[in-house]
């Protein structure tokens, strides 16, 4: 988001992260795990991930259907740029976040994930209705 390249750090990452889509240990720490798996591009590993996710909130905490689930997908838009969409999932849960753990400062990559993509947004639409 800083315009640093990491080169080859999301695939290094994807090495460790592939054998642990099904363990579902802490929400939290899935959406760190889907969000790096996104940004390799690995459009299966994604899909397969958050597949194992919703079937685990069936049996799982409220919050895994309403925070968990909602917030992987506006990771996954995000590592996708898909700004608008990052934004609409964002949003609502972003305030509701502490119920799946991590502390204030561990949380703050997701506020920086939104306020990332609301930025972006805004500049397409100021881009967009700009007055040649």
């Amino acid at each position: 988001m800083r315009g640093v390249n990491v080169s080859d750090r999301w695939q290094k990452l994807a090495a460790y992260l592939r054998p642990r889509i099904h363990e579902h240990a802490l929400a939290f720490q899935d959406l760190h795990y889907i969000y790096a798996l996104a940004r390799t591009g690995s459009s299966e590993a994604v899909s397969e991930m958050l597949t194992s996710m919703k079937k685990h909130a069936k049996t799982a905490s409220r919050a895994w259907t309403e925070v968990a689930i909602p917030a992987a997908q506006g990771m996954i838009a995000h590592a996708h740029g898909d700004w608008s969409k990052t934004v609409d999932l964002l949003k609502p849960v972003l305030p509701k976040l502490s119920e799946i753990g991590g502390s204030h400062a561990q949380r703050q990559l997701f506020d920086q994930v939104y306020f990332d993509a609301l930025k972006a947004t805004s500049m397409l639409l100021r881009d967009r209705f700009a007055i040649v």
